[in-house]
């Protein structure tokens, strides 16, 4: 056994009642994957007539090497780590390589039973991912193989499984190098990792023998499951085509009757469609329906307004399976001045985003995946490039529900390679990435291309062919670099050259890629504020038109932009530090100053804002750059006036970036440095919109515990200042104990009171801001079902509050029974919080598997942490011992 598997075995892991990534947390004194008895699966509800979809995230065991006979039911587990999904097959550095990133052979076996009552079901294991090539077993016989680890598969079991007894799954994983399954490129010269493990949710899904089929599994061109369209879609009315695939798995034929009926957000039916048919046994039967929809809610990023479709099969009157389908109403066109929703022009201000966090690399949960739009969503962007793969449904769940633009990318980097093999993957990957997508309002273009590779034209052909055959009509759009067989495709990238001729004035296009150029544009937030600011610079002048391709914001036709790259990651080579935030999702100076482009009315990203990019101390600039979408901004030190700008008059130290609606940041000058506060503020007219202060830190004198919100909660206090009418730094206090008095879920509790303390009812905009931020709030709490996982920050922080970003500390504490090593490390502006399990070689973040109630968490932390003077709150925690 490989060492650092040593002290997280599944007895070792929940005896001590602290795990790592990925550890299952179940009653003490039994393992999670114990044959004794069985452990079932814990259901997600009753289901709807007849479907039953059972969260397979808990109860695995796992061993990370290959071994010989570990499929057998018999095989003895009894040494192997107790795990949950999803998971990786290690826990890597903070800053992997390729290097040290494990690659490697890791096992997965889970017990199970059944209730006899369901021997009559079709019965379904769903894999949404498998980094990178499985085989899956059950009962110890070979029910599957699977190549490449970024879309889902599905395992028909029926037949297979036990109704007596216990049933073993077990998954052998690999994610060795595979030359033949996309991207394909060697991890040693690939540009992003590939951790291995089941790093994405599993679900026994059980239905009747006459069911809905999944696209996944059927294998249909445009078929499959329930695929909707809106051929038409106005404000005024809508159509949708709604295609819905019936299979039934009897011997004999049946009758059945399909009902479909679309729901609005208020649980209205608006429109509704029955068609009745017959199906032979063993065979299924697409139904084509049209919808009429009066006076539709159009989705768009500033309205991400859902709709729910239900589909019902009937047999002889009786309901045996109901599927519901998330569907948005809109309309997407590409023209050669840029991309088009609903009608109207929309500019994209976009981002990369890589799928990888500190320690646990891919193998996040969806909580983590809905922080991560969230935060995207905050930091102004309305659009993000999935790159350099599909992402997991739980991601682009949550682009569909907050409103963020998808270019869904298909497996690929830098790598072709002509095996017959290879090049059918490349097409699987295409269909099955729309087949599992394609009812998303969220994605609006599929890049049908391998990112930056020299492929032959056929090949080009045929993936866009394939791309428009999967998705007939006029709303699949299509995407490569226009210098590598552009013209097989709808939009291009790089059309426009640095020197800002335009070979092809008529081809739609969008900059895939930039601000990753030259070294200022790479940058740690541990190398400090200065080198955040010359980040910022250099950014600036790339947005503006110079020196970057395409031209940027100086283009007047280009459809908008992906930042290269929303995070830091890890590569083949160096840690990459282009991102707008660092690893950890701690936003570096850029992510303010990005958010600052989006409209002050806009709430949907924060709506109005100032930011201050200085640490003020001692060794800060005294040039002082402040962002800002206000109309005018003044900065102050400790109480008096430096300077005051407006923002039409700063446009001109960047007018393409400000003629397209952002705001370039402002730079103030002080006159000497004085130690205490910088302060900002932001007026809308003659209104206080925004403030933002920093403060030179002192001594160090607690510790502050924050679980990670993506910044939800600091934008819910700002607009509610904002609706209060008061948004200077008391206001936003007053703000925050409005808020306290609410409970999760009360958000018109929120408004109501917000109305009664400024003295009249807020306005249905107002109130629609509130809603929407009160909502993230409650939709990023944790799911205590010990599968969760929540990042936790603990702050060193001086007497006022204000971070101490040059201390260092350790702190040795006990954690039920097990030793501790917690090391307070310094990471430029803050301080995260790592900790040693004994036998782990390398410190692991802390984060939290929530098996419990949230504040019951926070309240073990803080009894753990305080003095025991009095009982501080789990925000004011006292630090207990400095070594």
């Amino acid at each position: 056994m490989i060492d650092n598997m040593n002290g997280v075995r599944r007895r070792g892991v929940l005896a001590a009642g602290l795990a790592g990534v990925g550890a299952a947390l179940v009653p003490a004194g039994r393992a999670a994957a114990e044959p004794d008895g069985g452990v079932s699966f814990v259901s997600d509800g009753a289901g709807q007539g007849g479907r039953r979809v059972l969260n397979c995230n808990t109860g695995w065991a796992f061993w990370r090497e290959d071994v010989s006979g570990a499929h057998k039911p018999g095989f003895d587990d009894a040494q192997w780590a107790a795990v949950s999904l999803p998971h990786t097959m290690r826990l890597e550095r903070k800053r992997p390589s390729v290097y040290d990133v494990f690659a490697g052979i890791g096992w997965y076996r889970r017990y199970f039973r059944l209730d006899p009552q369901d021997g009559g079901r079709r019965l379904s294991v769903v894999f949404d991912g498998v980094q990178t090539d499985c085989v899956v077993y059950l009962n110890g016989e070979k029910v599957a193989e699977h190549q490449g680890g970024y879309m889902g598969f599905v395992v028909d079991i029926t037949g297979k499984v036990r109704f007596d007894g216990d049933n073993v799954l077990a998954v052998r994983v690999s994610n060795l190098d595979e030359p033949l399954t996309p991207p394909g490129k060697p991890r040693t010269q690939l540009g992003f990792l590939t951790f291995g493990g089941i790093y994405r949710g599993v679900t026994l899904r059980m239905t009747n023998p006459v069911h809905i089929s999944d696209p996944l599994q059927e294998d249909l061109v445009a078929g499959g499951g329930v695929f909707v369209s809106y051929p038409k879609a106005t404000t005024l009315r809508a159509t949708a085509q709604v295609k819905t695939h019936v299979v039934n798995e009897t011997a004999d034929a049946a009758r059945i009757r399909l009902t479909t009926a679309l729901y609005d957000a208020e649980g209205t039916a608006v429109a509704h469609a029955t068609d009745t048919g017959t199906i032979s046994g063993k065979d299924g039967r697409a139904f084509t329906q049209t919808l009429s929809v009066a006076r539709p809610h159009l989705w768009h990023p500033d309205s991400p307004y859902l709709y729910r479709l239900v589909s019902q099969v009937f047999v002889d009157d009786r309901l045996v399976d109901t599927v519901t389908t998330r569907t948005g109403i809109r309309r997407i066109d590409y023209k050669a001045d840029g991309f088009y929703l609903n009608g109207e022009r929309l500019y994209l201000r976009g981002a990369n985003c890589h799928q990888n966090y500190a320690y646990i690399g891919d193998a996040a949960p969806a909580s983590m995946k809905y922080r991560e739009v969230l935060r995207l969503k905050l930091g102004g962007f309305n659009a993000v490039r999935a790159a350099h793969y599909p992402h997991d449904v739980a991601f682009l769940d949550a682009c569909d529900e907050l409103g963020l633009l998808v270019v869904a990318c298909e497996p690929g980097w830098q790598y072709w390679n002509g095996d017959q093999t290879f090049v059918s993957r490349t097409y699987r990957d295409i269909a099955t990435m729309i087949r599992r997508d394609r009812n998303r309002p969220s994605v609006i273009l599929w890049e049908t291309s391998l990112n930056e590779t020299h492929y032959p034209q056929w090949w080009a052909k045929e993936a866009d062919s394939v791309a428009h055959a999967e998705m007939p009509g006029d709303q699949m759009f299509t995407s490569a670099d226009y210098g590598i067989w552009g013209g097989e495709y709808d939009v291009d990238y790089k059309v426009v050259n640095i020197d800002g001729s335009d070979p092809a004035p008529n081809v739609p296009f969008l900059t895939r890629e930039w601000g990753d150029w030259e070294d200022p544009s790479r940058t740690d937030r541990a190398a400090g504020e200065g080198a955040m600011v010359d980040q910022v610079v250099i950014r600036q002048r790339y947005l503006n038109g110079d020196g970057y391709w395409d031209g940027l914001d100086a283009n007047n036709r280009i459809g908008g932009y992906f930042l290269w790259v929303f995070e830091d990651y890890g590569t083949n080579d160096v840690y990459q530090k282009s991102g707008a935030v660092d690893i950890d999702r701690y936003p570096k100076y850029c992510y303010h100053w990005l958010k600052s482009m989006q409209p002050a009315c806009n709430s949907n990203h924060g709506g109005p804002m100032v930011f201050v990019a200085s640490a003020h101390t001692a060794g800060s600039e005294k040039k002082v750059r402040v962002f800002s979408n206000t109309d005018r901004v003044l900065l102050y030190q400790n109480g008096r006036l430096v300077g005051e700008q407006t923002r039409a008059d700063n446009a001109a130290t960047a007018p393409n970036v400000a003629a397209k609606g952002g705001s370039p940041y402002y730079t103030f000058t002080l006159p000497q440095f004085a130690a205490g506060e910088l302060s900002a503020e932001g007026y809308l007219g003659d209104v206080l919109a925004a403030t933002h202060h920093v403060s030179t830190p002192g001594a160090a004198h607690r510790l502050e515990v924050v679980a990670d919100d993506a910044g939800g909660r600091a934008a819910l206090i700002d607009l509610l200042a904002f609706a209060l009418g008061d948004s200077s730094q008391d206001g936003k206090k007053a703000a925050r104990k409005l808020l306290d008095r609410v409970e999760p879920g009360q958000a018109e509790k929120l408004v109501d009171l917000a109305g009664a303390q400024r003295g009249r009812a807020l306005s249905a905009k107002e109130a629609a801001g509130l809603r929407m931020a009160a909502g993230l709030l409650d939709r990023i709490r944790p799911v205590a079902d010990g599968s969760d996982l929540i990042p936790v920050y603990i702050k060193v922080v001086d007497a006022d509050g204000t971070l101490v970003t040059d201390s260092s500390a350790t702190l040795a504490i006990e954690w039920i029974g097990t030793s501790v090593q917690w090391d307070l490390r310094q990471d430029g502006d803050y301080t995260i919080v790592l900790f040693k399990h004994e036998g782990w070689r390398e410190p692991v973040e802390f984060m939290h598997h929530c098996s419990t109630k949230w504040g019951t968490f926070l309240m073990s932390l803080k009894q753990l942490l305080e003095t025991g003077e009095g009982a501080p709150e789990p925000r004011d925690v006292k630090i207990s011992d400095w070594h």
